[in-house]
């Protein structure tokens, strides 16, 4: 499929067409599924833009494969900003950050990215120390994510021994299991802010109004 944008009326390219690729969501409450995004549960490939699959799972929550398959949860898509709000399922993101890569993704972080060391503590909980990771942690111990770029001289590391380092990680990933996730192609963001529908055909992309 092309990717040429074509300033064509959406009658032109059919009714049935058009009819496949109508809005959708995977629950009542849940985020609205349009171009570039579709359900594959629901829409054949010419809905969604390539990398923009989503689809509702067993609980009706709707979910975006990340590489690696990283499955996250959708909680909200704003498509004026092309952004994309996403939480983990099992509330324990930093679990999975390792395997996170978003080179493959047509996605980007919104915000700020950090380094972060993190560290094995016996001691009870010490606010002073970073962010403490309760998934990571158990009755004996606990997990903190502390910025790398903090003097280890003044940390109060007595118990505690260093366990792994993440790179480039979103800011504030380890006190909420959410973050921000924008897209920069295709470039919808005008044609959403006039009210105008998006597909994808085989001689490129179209919009009209709907």
């Amino acid at each position: 499929m092309g990717r040429l944008m074509v300033d064509y009326p959406s009658q032109i390219i059919g009714r049935k067409w058009v009819g496949w690729c109508m809005q959708t969501s995977c629950r009542d409450d849940g985020p609205i599924i349009r171009f570039p995004f579709r359900c594959k549960n629901q829409q054949p490939q010419h809905c969604g833009y390539p990398g923009f699959d989503l689809y509702c799972d067993h609980k009706n929550d709707t979910v975006l494969v990340l590489p690696f398959s990283i499955n996250v949860a959708v909680r909200k898509i704003d498509y004026v900003s092309q952004r994309i709000l996403v939480y983990d399922h099992e509330i324990c993101l930093p679990k999975k950050l390792h395997d996170l890569n978003l080179s493959a993704s047509p996605f980007h972080v919104k915000y700020y990215l950090y380094d972060y060391t993190l560290f094995n503590c016996s001691d009870p909980p010490r606010r002073d120390l970073g962010n403490v990771i309760p998934c990571l942690g158990d009755s004996t111990y606990q997990i903190y994510a502390v910025d790398s770029e903090m003097p280890l001289e003044l940390l109060p590391l007595t118990s505690c021994t260093k366990t792994s380092e993440f790179k480039s990680v979103p800011w504030g990933i380890f006190q909420k299991s959410n973050f921000s996730l924008e897209w920069s192609e295709p470039a919808c963001s005008i044609c959403e802010d006039e009210g105008k529908m998006i597909l994808l055909v085989p001689y490129g992309m179209v919009f009209g109004m709907v």
